[in-house]
């Protein structure tokens, strides 16, 4: 009977089997190509998706990290990089063309949030480095940061004022999930700053989708189109005919 190493504790046979396997492909597959780093992320993953959360972290037994360490041969800090962009495989997968061939470099785009990340993705070149992507990341995240909260208006000092006329100083109403303007005048002023951002956001991504459509394959461009575009454009409707029936509701009160 093969000796047990400390990670396969309280594993099947067949989930172990199955840990061997990929450590096997994901090695063979490791080089410095988009498609091996790829390759070998979706093995790790894959892996973490079957022994992740049962037994001890690291070298304790029973762990994704233990197998990273004997049979991967990699740290599981590194493990757990890989299963990040491993997660990440489908939308990668279909811009490997504009990827760059470095796992540490992908880890930086698979590592953020969903709207940084398909953003990231469609501006990310193969010629970027760890550092450049970091940056484009960064840039990313400015470009969707909301805008500064509306100051709140002091409370008046005038001796006497009752509370509810204190009150009315409040410049926004905020309530435990929305942060809601107090007038329609401060309503109509916060709309006007987030469409223009959209707007701007938008305009930006047609232009890139314009220049590089022709550098993506027919996988990317479908992705883009279900999963993206058509979601957007439907969002897009819902308030075109809010605003439509608004004003058609007025007209009616009037």
């Amino acid at each position: 009977m093969a000796l047990q190493k400390p990670w396969m504790k309280d594993l099947t046979p067949p989930v172990i089997d199955f840990a061997k396997e990929q450590a096997v492909k994901a090695t063979e597959a490791w080089n410095n190509t988009v498609e091996g780093v790829l390759k070998a992320a979706k093995a790790v993953y894959e892996v973490r998706e079957k022994i992740g959360g049962k037994g001890g972290q690291g070298k304790n037994p029973g762990s994704f990290g233990g197998w990273a360490e004997e049979e991967l041969k990699r740290a599981p800090e590194t493990a757990a990089c890989l299963a990040r962009i491993g997660e990440r495989f489908n939308a990668l997968n279909s811009s490997r063309v504009n990827l760059p061939p470095s796992w540490g470099t992908l880890y930086e785009l698979a590592k953020e949030s969903d709207s940084v990340f398909r953003l990231a993705i469609r501006r990310v070149r193969p010629e970027m480095t760890r550092g450049d992507v970091f940056s484009l990341v960064s840039e990313i995240q400015r470009e969707l940061a909301p805008p500064p909260a509306t100051p709140k208006a002091t409370k008046s000092s005038k001796a006497g004022k009752s509370s509810k006329a204190a009150k009315k100083d409040i410049a926004r109403i905020t309530s435990p999930s929305v942060d809601r303007p107090a007038t329609p005048k401060d309503a109509a002023r916060q709309l006007t700053v987030n469409w223009k951002q959209c707007r701007k956001m938008l305009e930006l991504t047609a232009e890139e989708t314009k220049r590089d459509i022709d550098m993506l394959s027919r996988e990317a461009r479908e992705y883009l189109l279900h999963n993206d575009v058509q979601p957007m454009q439907k969002i897009l409707e819902e308030v075109t005919t809010w605003l439509a029936d608004k004003d058609t509701q007025v007209e009616k009160d009037t």
